[in-house]
């Protein structure tokens, strides 16, 4: 069966990843196998910055006792334990959020072959 599809169709088993398959020289397949690979990291920044978007925001909603400024003074205690310390949830956003793709990344390379 597969001797009568090859005959009928010549370029339907052609893999341009494999080097001892010869396409015909009309038709010129997409060489996917030595793409540069920007794509997939344009998309690796592109999730990372919605992830570490809504990180922080999620941060900010809640404001867990870990992410209050520390600083204590006299003259201003409740002010100063309402303040969200930013640099702390930035950088806990942005860690969370990497952390967070590089797993999406590798489980999703070993579930989808493409």
């Amino acid at each position: 069966m597969s001797a009568q599809l090859e005959s009928l169709y010549p370029n339907l088993l052609c893999d341009p990843c494999h080097k001892n398959t010869e396409c015909s020289p009309c038709e010129k397949p997409v060489d996917s196998c030595t793409s540069t690979g920007t794509g997939k990291l344009a998309y690796f920044i592109l999730w990372w910055l919605i992830l570490f978007v809504i990180i922080w925001f999620i941060i900010y909603s809640l404001q867990p006792s870990w992410i209050m400024k520390n600083e204590k003074s006299d003259d201003n205690e409740q002010h100063k334990k309402c303040q969200i310390d930013q640099g702390k949830a930035i950088l806990v956003s942005v860690i969370f959020a990497f952390i967070i793709v590089i797993i999406c990344y590798f489980l999703f390379r070993s579930y989808l072959h493409y």
